[in-house]
This record gives C-alpha cells, sequence and structure tokens, in this order.
C-alpha cells in the first residue's frame, strides 16, 4: 500500500525527489561544516549537527514530559514528522504507538550520530520518506492523523510560512491534529552581550529571507489557515550553569548552534569572528548570572 500510494502521488509532485534522482545535492564547507546551497537552511547538515539535534530532543522531551502536547489518542493510525532530522522523535513515537504507521520527512537520509542509537533496532512501523515541505509533501490529502513539524524556521523563509502551513494541513485528515514547536529570539533576562549575539543572528537570518521573531505569532498562523481549537503557548527553558539540568544541557545547544552560523554571521554583520566569540564567552556569563531562559514557542490545532 505504502508504495501504491507514492507511485499515485509522486505523477503530482515529481519535483519532490528530483535531486536524488540527479545526484547529490550541492554543498558547501563553512567552518568544515557542511552546508546544502540549495535550500535556505541556515545551520549545518552533517553529523555534528545531528548530535545537536539529539541534545535538542532530549531537552525538549523532558520539559514537555513527553513527545507531544496535542490531546492525541492510542487509536492514532498515521504520523508524520516534517524535517525529521536523525529521525529520534519519529522512532520513539513508533515506539510509543505500535500500532501506527510512523513517517520522518527530511531533505536527506538520516545519519547515525551515536552508538546508541546505531544498537537500538529501528521500529518496524517507522518508515523515512527523503522530500522538501516546500516543495510539497509527497503524500496524499488526509492521509494522517498527526502532523508534527519541530525547529524549521531556520530553513522556511518567511512568506512562505502560509505554503507551508496549507500543507501540513492538507496532508492531515479532518479532526486531525497539527503540532508546531519553533524557535524564538528572546531571553530573559538578556544582558548587553546576549542582546548583542541576538541582535547579530537575527540580522543574519533577515538577509536570507529568515524571521525567526514571527515565530510569537505560530498559533495566530494556524488560525489563519483554517485550524480549529488552537492551542499556542511560549516555552520558557533555562539557559545557563545556574540550572543544573535542563540550563546545562541547553547552554551547549544554543551555544553550538551560534557557532554553526558564526562566519556568515560576521560576513553580514561586518565584524571579525573573535569579537564574534567574546561576546558568547560573555553572554554564557550573563545567562548563568541573571538566571536566563529561553523562549520557543508551541502551538497546536485540529483540522
Amino acid at each position: 500500500m505504502f508504495k501504491r500510494l507514492f507511485r499515485r502521488r509522486a505523477s503530482k509532485r515529481a519535483n519532490v525527489q528530483v535531486e536524488t534522482q540527479a545526484g547529490q545535492p550541492s554543498h558547501s564547507m563553512v567552518q568544515e561544516r557542511r552546508h546544502r546551497e540549495d535550500v535556505p537552511y541556515a545551520l549545518p547538515k552533517d553529523l555534528e549537527e545531528g548530535q545537536r539535534l539529539n541534545l535538542q530532543h532530549y531537552i525538549f522531551r523532558y520539559f514537555l514530559r513527553g513527545n507531544y502536547a496535542a490531546p492525541l489518542t492510542g487509536t492514532i493510525s498515521t504520523i508524520l514528522d516534517v524535517g525529521s532530522g536523525t529521525g529520534i522523535w519519529g522512532q520513539e513515537m513508533a515506539r510509543d504507538f505500535p500500532s501506527a504507521r510512523v513517517f520522518g520527512l527530511d531533505l536527506e537520509p538520516p545519519q547515525t550520530v551515536s552508538l546508541a542509537a546505531s544498537a537500538t533496532p529501528l521500529p518496524s512501523n517507522y518508515h523515512f520518506v527523503q522530500g522538501n515541505l516546500l516543495e510539497g509533501l509527497p503524500f496524499p490529502d488526509g492521509m494522517f492523523d498527526y502532523t508534527h513539524q519541530r525547529m524549521l524556521v531556520l530553513g522556511i523563509p518567511i512568506h512562505r510560512w502560509p505554503d507551508a502551513i496549507r500543507e501540513l494541513r492538507r496532508v492531515t485528515r479532518p479532526g486531525g491534529w497539527v503540532e508546531l514547536l519553533e524557535l524564538g529570539t528572546e531571553i530573559q533576562p538578556a544582558g548587553p552581550a546576549a542582546t548583542k549575539l541576538l541582535r547579530w543572528s537575527t540580522n543574519f537570518l533577515h538577509s536570507r529571507g529568515i524571521d525567526a521573531p514571527s515565530m510569537k505569532h505560530l498559533g495566530e498562523m494556524l488560525t489563519q489557515q483554517g485550524l480549529r481549537s488552537v492551542v499556542s503557548r511560549p516555552l520558557d527553558i533555562p539557559l545557563g550553569a545556574w540550572d543544573r539540568h535542563l540550563g546545562v544541557l541547553l547552554e551547549k545547544d544554543v551555544v553550538a548552534a551560534f557557532q554553526a552560523i558564526k562566519l556568515p554571521t560576521c560576513a553580514t554583520e561586518g565584524i571579525q569572528p573573535n569579537e564574534f566569540e567574546t561576546c558568547l564567552q560573555e553572554a554564557m556569563q550573563e545567562w548563568k548570572n541573571l538566571k536566563s531562559t529561553y523562549r520557543f514557542y508551541l502551538a497546536y490545532g485540529q483540522v
């Protein structure tokens, strides 16, 4: 059935996997990190980034006390994870919902990012599909009971968000749920170094058409695209060594993300890498002293 669905859909959206058929997608090396050149995604696509994404997954799972917030039931039969990265979220959901078929979609197949991950058998009900949300999802209308997307703001230009949410809604069945969790640009309290870092990185992202501050309107975006019973809330997660649990982990995650965009940010802002590094070190001290939190945004709604 799975293969038949994809053959049917491919005739309408044949462009989804053109990259794979034509050969390797174009990429460049920045700071010895592999970046895709054919998509707007601002972060690397490599093993090191996969390790960061897995760390981020554990932070969100711990903070949310689970892998989802929407009111799901044990009867759901199909789940889609858009921007699946390493596949860790979808594979955990496949184990939590063993009678459901879980699909992870991403630009590239997931890489093995740890010995633990490679030693864990892949759930038989988990399937990876290569594709690009911005080119259309290669699935029929209403295929999924629950559609999940996390941390893709750095890959979706602001003018494409209505299209992206419409596509998530399209593949979700009536009565099903769409859930988004995205990055903001608010550190509270933020000292002068953290404020400067956020300004630099926001300007760099704007130069690529990406507007992370707009994620505070995530719930409104879902409502505008016709979703019902929308729930939206900020997630203020501890940031910095003042919190020995999530704070330490999120600091590692955030610092790695800042480091990954350091050189293009410096080029955009006309600053030297050593100035960026000094500012980052000062910001880490501010987070510890001020007991800062980083704000993310969660929203879900029903089709």
